[in-house]
């Protein structure tokens, strides 16, 4: 049997000592040496030793970080906790160099536990960036304490920002878990590929083999240009979006392409529309 309320306090101490107080050392306290991330960052050795330099890469990057932990649940062997955080981009991250934006981020992380230590952890992070002469507004409930809808905003160089939505079959843990996979394999893939459609053709080819049968992912990927208005966008079965121009009837951005997870060597089109001053987006 699992003691819930042990783990639970476990993830709670993690939390104020890492996220709160910033300490590196609080990794050899929580995970086990084998601990596995999903996705574990590029570049980085497994376990511990790459957790810690990841954070204290992060903390030079977003230094004004200011995080609290809104919600905890456990079932069996993990622990899933709800949490927001504000920083401003200040310092190199993942290769893009600090661009100021100023976000706030909120996110769902699930660890599996085993003998009072973390063997194992998958995140799930919605960031809004806050761009000059754009609004960015965004919306995020589940049906159950977690569920597999996401968002996510990715950072490019020379300003660009991807735009990220999607949905995992089913709910509660196990479509957490699917939904958090998905969202690591899409940051790990777009950082080398500039096409939206060779992006989602990349992530269903590896999501293919592990996906649990009967469960799929719908995505839509898009990225923006703000300084020309250009937005580049593939679909993966995901309900479309709408573009309105200046209080116009609203069209629809269509591109067609199966959810992942159907079937392996999917194609994705992949089009492009232009937003002008006044336009509304929808995704």
């Amino acid at each position: 049997m699992w003691d819930e309320e042990k783990n639970k306090a476990l993830v709670r101490w993690w939390w104020e000592e890492v996220w709160v107080k910033g300490s590196v050392n609080a990794m050899d306290e929580f995970m086990a040496p084998n601990y596995v991330d999903h996705p574990n960052l590029p570049g980085l050795p497994p376990g511990p030793e790459g957790m810690k330099q990841a954070l204290s890469t992060y903390r030079t990057a977003f230094p004004e970080l200011q995080a609290t932990l809104d919600d905890i649940f456990a079932a069996g062997d993990r622990v899933a906790h709800r949490w927001s955080a504000r920083d401003t981009h200040l310092g190199e991250w993942l290769g893009v160099p600090p661009t100021g934006h100023h976000f706030t981020m909120s996110g769902i992380t699930i660890y599996r536990l085993a003998d009072g230590k973390a063997v194992e952890g998958w995140n799930s992070i919605e960031a809004t960036p806050q761009l000059d002469g754009w609004e960015v507004t965004t919306y995020y409930e589940p049906a159950r304490e977690v569920g597999g809808a996401f968002y996510d905003f990715l950072e490019f160089e020379v300003g660009r920002l991807g735009l990220v939505v999607g949905d995992a079959t089913g709910k509660g843990m196990p479509a957490a878990l699917v939904m958090a996979t998905t969202r690591g394999m899409l940051r790990a893939v777009v950082q080398s590929l500039g096409s939206p459609g060779e992006v989602l053709a990349r992530v269903n080819d590896a999501l293919v083999t592990d996906i649990p049968p009967n469960m799929f992912v719908t995505c839509l990927y898009a990225i923006l240009d703000p300084k020309s208005g250009s937005l580049r966008y593939a679909n993966a079965g995901h309900d479309l979006s709408y573009l309105r121009h200046h209080g116009c009837d609203a069209e629809e951005l269509m591109a067609r392409g199966l959810p992942f997870g159907l079937m392996p060597n999917m194609r994705y089109e992949e089009k492009e529309a232009a937003l002008a001053p006044g336009d509304n987006a929808l995704f």
